[in-house]
Order: structure tokens, then C-alpha cells, then sequence
């Protein structure tokens, strides 16, 4: 502080150094700066969100470009994967997964077309099996898919049942991503290791 203020200030040295004061500060000044802070970041992520909503694209990722036709996600949130952070922890597995070849994709419990779109967008030709037995999940899906243009790879069922699964893998190299709530060892019981 300066020398002035300190001047200013020595009038008041006993009452700045009574505990009262201080909790009365704390309620009070210290209360409203952190409630400034809390609004600060929330315009911050307002401003983020808006312009991620302009955008409509995710910004980063293996899925970056991907179009997404409505600011909605069904199942999980939206702004990691506008942002391209979206289970970043799974990179270092589907960079391995990105760089292989396969004669069809199969997304079961695909939600909007995060990766089942993602991934039509990444194989281009290679036939996409997106399954959801959420119907608004499937309707985003379906838009996500003509919003970037990859509709005729896409092909989107309600369920699929493990004997279908084992057909449509049958002969073929097939990339199955799976997010179906804890039934993926009753889908997987007719595939053959």
C-alpha cells in the first residue's frame, strides 16, 4: 500500500484489527467479489456456447468439421463435443481405430450421430448401422447425418438384436462402437470371437 493510505488508515487500526470487522468484510465485500467471479465465468461460458452455437461444428477432435443441425445432444452434453473434447480419454484407442479399414460401421446406442456420423464422415463409402431405441435420438441422428451430408451411408434402426449384429458382421471387417447401458454382453453373446 502506499505511504499515503497508510496515513490515511492509521486512525482506524484498532477497528481494522477487531475480528468483527473482518467477518463483517468477509460477509460482505469478500461475498460479493467472489459472486462477481461466479458471473464473470458464467458470461465467459454464455459467450463460449453462443459462439460454439454459431458455429454448429466441433471445433477440435478426430470428429472436427462434424455438423451438428441442432444445438441438442440426446444422452450426454453438447459442449465437449463442439469443443472436441468429448471422451478425450478414448484419443489414443480411435486413433488406432481411424487408421485401419473396414468393410462396415455398426453405432449401437448412437444417441445424435456424434460417432456414428463422426465416423461416416471419416469412411467415406463404408456403410454406417446407427441403432438407438430413442426415437428423438434417432431423429437427431438422421438430421446430424443430412446435415453433413453422409445420409446415403447411414442407416438407422431402433434395436438390433445379437443375431442380427453376428449377421451383419459375418464376412466382413466390422467397427462396432457400443454404448447401450449395460447390454453390450447380452448384444455380444452371438458373435464368435
Amino acid at each position: 500500500m502506499s505511504p499515503f493510505v497508510d496515513r490515511l488508515l492509521i486512525p482506524f487500526d484498532k477497528l481494522l484489527a477487531a475480528p468483527l470487522v473482518w467477518r463483517v468484510v468477509d460477509a460482505t465485500i469478500m461475498r460479493f467479489a467472489k459472486g462477481l467471479r461466479r458471473r464473470r465465468n458464467q458470461v465467459r461460458i454464455q459467450q463460449l456456447t453462443r459462439a460454439l452455437t454459431a458455429a454448429g461444428r466441433v471445433q477440435a477432435g478426430p470428429f472436427a468439421g462434424l455438423r451438428y443441425a441442432r444445438f441438442e445432444s440426446a444422452c450426454s452434453t453438447l459442449l465437449p463435443k463442439l469443443l472436441g473434447t468429448y471422451e478425450q480419454e478414448l484419443a489414443p484407442a480411435l486413433n488406432q481405430v481411424l487408421a485401419q479399414r473396414y468393410d462396415q460401421i455398426i453405432d449401437v446406442g448412437c444417441a445424435e450421430g456424434y460417432y456414428a456420423v463422426g465416423l461416416a464422415l471419416r469412411f467415406p463409402g463404408v456403410p454406417v448401422l446407427a441403432c438407438d431405441i430413442n426415437p428423438v435420438a434417432l431423429e437427431l441422428c438422421r438430421l446430424n447425418a443430412e446435415a453433413n451430408q453422409v445420409s446415403s451411408q447411414l442407416v438407422l434402426r431402433a434395436a438390433i438384436t445379437p443375431d442380427e449384429l453376428a449377421r451383419e458382421c459375418q464376412n466382413r471387417r466390422c467397427l462396432i462402437v457400443c454404448d447401450c447401458e449395460g447390454w453390450e454382453r447380452d448384444l455380444f453373446s452371438a458373435i464368435d470371437p
